[in-house]
């Protein structure tokens, strides 16, 4: 209810002239729904921490163990976006979008009742299967909008806004009622997105004839590269983010508060990088990202219920706040958007390795291997943007 009135407030916005403080009035009620049916689709990502706590006390498993099962869920989560394009071609958005977000529902029902570790892991990669197709056609929807690099910023805020609240309170649900309300809390939560489909693909402009073709044009390569290595590097942090607080002493209030105030700060990344889009150059943003990501792995490390909660919330900031100039400069190297297209594979790939490496060297290392491991795969990744980027007297968007 809240989304529909949100929409119809922002669909009367849309004749006001463009300002940079109102970045997002020209998106009509078809693209809020394709951003809320997008951000809907990738609720369970957007909360993983959580769901490795509940994994765990659902089923007695370690964080390498957890992390697999992590891993089989955003492995379905890669291969459903690599089925899209072509399944677009042959079916309709809205059947599409339907059928994922029903497998995506039956998948989280199904956990709750599976006792068999095998199993688990087909049930999560079937579940994925559904959030990635769902999240697929959304993304389509939302590059099709009356704004699509605005539509892309907003959706990456909603994350952190689901973030922010979900993990806060679902930590606390867990700890009050058991690892089974997590998955209930994610399935009732899925149900809008059914009744949202009909409006988001109402009107939608058809996407190109080529869909079918995937091939990435040469240019697109290194920046889909860098995406990948930066959104690997950050979720081998992020993932385990509830063990390192816990590591360091903190209670679940204090988990709680270390999840939600980071979550919060990385809504502010993407609006404040949609704000300054045309002020910041590139290449100074990314030198920047490089040292925050390398100041919060330090901050990770050191302990203190302060020190820890500050250096997360550095970190979701940079990622969220980093990831849209990561975007244009894939746009302005690659700008027939073939390369766009399949940006999901990117940051599907980084979080299918991210929560099985990150497990297997928490497990078997300790945090520090982790944290190690965690900046050197970000500062990787923006070395490469660097090198690619444009030299800071060329001509920025």
């Amino acid at each position: 209810m809240c989304i529909v009135a949100l929409m119809t407030v922002t669909g009367a916005l849309a004749s006001i002239r463009a300002h940079p403080l109102r970045f997002w009035a020209d998106l009509r009620s078809r693209d809020w729904a394709a951003i809320a049916v997008a951000l809907i689709a990738v609720t369970l990502p957007d909360v993983m921490p959580v769901m490795v706590v509940a994994l765990q006390r659902q089923f007695g498993i370690g964080p390498e163990a957890a992390g697999a099962v992590i891993s089989a869920n955003m492995g379905g989560i890669l291969v459903a976006t690599v089925l899209a394009p072509p399944l677009l071609v042959r079916a309709s958005e809205r059947l599409l979008l339907h059928a994922g977000l029903t497998v995506m529902v039956m998948g989280n029902v199904a956990t709750i009742v599976v006792g068999d570790y095998g199993v688990l892991l087909g049930v999560r990669a079937l579940s994925g299967l559904g959030e990635g197709l769902a999240c697929a056609v959304g993304y389509g929807l939302m590059a099709r909008s009356a704004r699509p690099g605005v539509s892309v910023s907003l959706y990456a805020a909603g994350q952190n806004i689901i973030a922010a609240g979900g993990m806060a309170l679902l930590t606390l649900m867990i700890a009050a009622h058991g690892p089974s309300i997590f998955y209930i809390a994610v399935s009732v939560i899925a149900l809008p997105a059914l009744l949202l489909v009909p409006i988001a693909v109402r009107g939608a402009p058809r996407g190109s004839g080529s869909v079918a073709r995937t091939t990435v044009p040469r240019r697109g390569v290194a920046p889909l590269a860098a995406i990948a290595l930066v959104f690997t590097g950050m979720g081998l942090s992020w993932t385990f983010l509830e063990r390192i607080g816990s590591a360091h002493g903190l209670a679940a209030a204090g988990v709680a508060a270390l999840l939600s105030l980071a979550a919060s700060a990385g809504m502010v990344g993407p609006l404040v990088a949609a704000v300054a889009a045309d002020v910041l150059r590139l290449r100074p943003v990314l030198v920047a990202a490089a040292g925050a990501a390398l100041l919060a792995a330090v901050g990770l490390r050191m302990g203190g219920a302060t020190v820890t909660i500050a250096a997360a919330c550095l970190l979701r900031f940079t990622w969220a706040f980093v990831y849209p100039f990561l975007f244009r400069l894939m746009a302005e190297r690659e700008p027939s958007g073939r390369a766009a297209t399949i940006t999901p594979l990117a940051t599907a790939a980084a979080s299918t390795v991210a929560p099985y490496l990150g497990g297997t060297l928490l497990e078997r290392f300790g945090i520090d291997a982790l944290l190690a491991a965690s900046a050197t795969f970000v500062m990787t990744g923006l070395a490469l943007a660097l090198w690619i980027s444009p030299p800071a007297g060329a001509q920025e968007q």
